[in-house]
């Protein structure tokens, strides 16, 4: 069985390179190689679910898979299918097919090898790898404007390098080892400040690809450059290579500083509001959906931090893990979507693209089901995912008095007010897509447009929305997936909640209630100005 974690990275990685090879010579098997590739990881890591955990060491790298690592690159495998099934009918548009579909595979060889890393030096490695095959992606036509986005990623990426590079430096020194195993056994309730300092730098080096604050300001800029099945990996899985970076940090360095998890939470309002803010007032699609992933990396994030302060660590924890599964499928369907309207009317433009869903009820309806999830509708899985983390915070509370009660009150009173937010940016979504109009001649020609997918658009964008709609029962077995992914934060036992109780109801109408309230006197008093007189036209105030 240890032979598995080698094949998982180094198969695409080597496919990559002969798909590149074999492509001088056919195109045909192109498409076909990187796609059989995804399918085959896919394949495995569905098998490899039912027989965990187990370990491979190589040299100095260590690798193991347990439940929380299958779960993630199980994700990310279904997330690289999908983005290749849908890169099919993409890429006819562009060139340089071999150099994309190389840089693919080389990506998603290592975005495993970050998730299945058990150190921090072979995490290090395939973080760095990952990185900048990643690059490649995101300049790949080349424009003036993805290759200034391209040189923002690299600045990012390079600080990112020195930052994690430094703190692994500093913890190695400190504690003797960077092992997960040997760290998560170490006694750390106090710790020393260069070991508080090394740690904090990984933290943030970690936190630039999560797309969290301070080192977000690329993400916006790296998704709308790059290609639309390019910014589906980034903004759906690619986002949780840094975040697990994260989780590792503080369930083996920081499980007990209190003052980390103030610095979390601080960055996680941070990350939740300025990125929901910048998806309200953003008139570009591919925009408020990168925008978005700010503002639910910072949700997450907020989870984490509660794995320090909760004593029973449970509900934060189910929490973080559906709201990843949640968050991932969600944007592919999102970007994919997004990629349908692109190739039907070559923009991201809300004023251009507005009307064109009218009566194209397939891809109203997947748009829908995603939008209840992220909004976190009950009964879907962001509901349910946010509901735990917002437990969390309740129960935190309870433990308080004075100023520090007032303050938890107030996170929770953040925690609400961006879930409206969440709801009114996809609100703003919906209606300029699906239900206003444009100007008659362009609105007549999107209605006549009937056929606006082809198979390979189809099959990634129903089967993902079929998989979130599993996702959203996800209550009814709970508790296997927690039995499932609990090794990792050494949790023995499991606190069954009710998320369906008054407050955590309430909790979601008073979002809907903000959300909609939002929506309304924005695109009337904000949003909006008369175009010639005649015409509402949508206004960018994100810059």
């Amino acid at each position: 069985m240890n032979i598995i974690i080698p094949f998982l990275i180094i198969f695409p990685i080597l496919m990559g390179i002969c798909n590149y090879i074999i492509s001088k010579y056919t195109k045909y098997l192109r498409n076909i190689i990187a796609v059989s590739t995804a399918i085959t990881e896919l394949a495995i890591m569905i098998f490899v679910c039912f027989h965990v955990p187990f370990t491979y060491k190589f040299w100095h790298f260590t690798f193991k898979i347990d439940g929380f690592r299958a779960i993630l690159c199980t994700i990310a495998t279904f997330m690289w299918t999908m983005s290749l099934l849908l890169s099919n009918e993409y890429m006819l548009r562009y060139l340089k097919h071999d150099r994309y579909y190389l840089a693919n595979l080389i990506t998603l060889g290592a975005i495993l090898g970050v998730f299945m890393s058990n150190d921090f030096i072979t995490n290090f490695s395939f973080f760095e790898l990952m990185s900048f095959s990643a690059l490649i992606l995101v300049i790949h036509d080349e424009k003036e404007e993805t290759l200034k986005a391209g040189k923002i990623y690299l600045i990012v990426t390079i600080i990112s390098f020195v930052l994690l590079l430094t703190g692994l430096i500093m913890i190695y020194h400190e504690l003797k080892t960077v092992d997960f195993s040997y760290l998560s056994s170490l006694n750390l309730k106090q710790i020393n400040i260069k070991t508080f300092i090394g740690g904090l730098l990984m933290i943030l080096g970690y936190s630039s690809k999560a797309g969290i604050f301070p080192l977000q300001f690329y993400l916006e800029r790296a998704h709308v450059a790059s290609l639309t099945p390019t910014s589906s990996l980034l903004s759906g899985i690619l986002t949780k290579s840094g975040l697990f970076g994260i989780i590792i940090c503080v369930t083996n360095i920081f499980r007990y500083s209190f003052a980390m998890a103030v610095i979390l939470i601080v960055l996680a309002i941070l990350s939740m509001l300025i990125g929901a803010i910048m998806a309200l007032f953003t008139l570009n699609i591919k925009k408020t959906f990168a925008c978005s992933s700010m503002s639910q990396m910072g949700f997450i994030l907020l989870g984490v931090s509660f794995l320090i302060l909760l004593e029973d660590k449970s509900m934060a924890f189910e929490g973080i893990i559906l709201y990843i599964m949640n968050h991932s499928i969600v944007k592919l369907i999102l970007f994919t979507i997004t990629a349908i309207i692109y190739l039907n009317t070559h923009s991201h433009n809300l004023n251009e693209v507005k009307g064109f869903g009218h009566q194209k009820y397939l891809l109203m309806i997947c748009l829908i089901i995603a939008m209840l999830a992220i909004c976190g509708m009950p009964l879907f899985g962001g509901y349910y995912a946010k509901s735990l983390i917002h437990e969390a915070i309740i129960e935190y509370g309870l433990s308080l008095n004075g100023f520090s009660f007032f303050l938890n009150k107030l996170i929770e009173a953040i925690f609400i007010i961006t879930g409206g937010l969440t709801i009114a940016y996809m609100t703003k979504i919906f209606v300029y897509v699906f239900i206003k109009k444009n100007n008659k001649t362009l609105q007549k020609s999107y209605d006549t447009k009937m056929k606006i997918m082809n198979v390979s658009s189809l099959i990634p964008l129903v089967i993902s929305t079929l998989v979130l709609l599993i996702i959203g029962f996800n209550f009814i077995y709970a508790n296997n997936i927690f039995d499932f992914i609990k090794d990792l934060f050494n949790i023995s036992n499991y606190k069954l909640i009710n998320c369906f109780s008054f407050s955590n109801i309430l909790g979601f109408i008073y979002s809907l209630i903000f959300g909609l309230a939002i929506y309304f006197i924005f695109d009337k008093f904000f949003l909006n100005k008369k175009d010639n007189k005649i015409n509402l036209k949508y206004i960018d105030k994100s810059k």
